[in-house]
């Protein structure tokens, strides 16, 4: 089985995702493909 290695995100795109969860503009399955990563990862992040 192969391993997939995990994305490592800086400081700064984890803000822009944060910025962009806090104004609410989009849901969180859009801002998940904008930045490509999975959405649970946010929803465990936000609460």
């Amino acid at each position: 089985m192969s391993e997939s290695k995990r994305k490592i995100f800086t400081g700064a795109q984890k803000a822009k995702v944060a910025v962009a969860a806090i104004k609410g503009l989009k849901t969180v399955n859009q801002i998940a493909q904008e930045y490509a990563f999975n959405e649970m990862c946010t929803c465990a992040s936000i609460n």
